[in-house]
């Protein structure tokens, strides 16, 4: 016999063995799931379960699916509880205070808001 004839046949039974292996975790798996859930259906719901779902069921039923989904649609800005709102935080940059070139940073001042524009000199906190 070859090598070569010899090397087919080992990648024949490799590949078969795989194959078999295979086939009997998939069959075993799906014995093992069926006789899981087939427990787990004989087994009452606790009252406490039945109950919540009731409540859950109920709470969906009154709901205003529609309306909501109306709201989404339109955007953001429809809706307040996740309306992006202007933060003055600037925690974000306090990794920059490190850098060689850093400079500190000058809020904006807001038009009609001129106080405090002269109270501190042209380059100050500059490093």
């Amino acid at each position: 016999m070859s090598a070569r004839d010899e090397f087919l046949q080992y990648l024949g039974a490799a590949g078969g063995t795989v194959l078999v292996l295979f086939l009997a975790q998939a069959g075993l798996r799906s014995c093992i799931d069926h006789g899981y859930h087939d427990k787990l259906a004989e087994r009452p719901a606790s009252q406490a379960l039945v109950e919540l779902r009731k409540q859950e069921a109920a709470a969906l039923s009154a709901a205003d699916i529609e309306g909501a989904m109306a709201k989404v649609a339109k955007g953001r800005q429809s809706l307040p509880s996740i309306r992006p709102k202007a933060s003055d935080d600037l925690s974000a940059m306090s990794g920059w205070i490190h850098s060689p070139n850093h400079t500190t940073y000058e809020p904006k001042i807001s038009v009609g808001s001129t106080a405090g524009a002269e109270s501190a000199p042209a380059g100050a906190g500059v490093k």
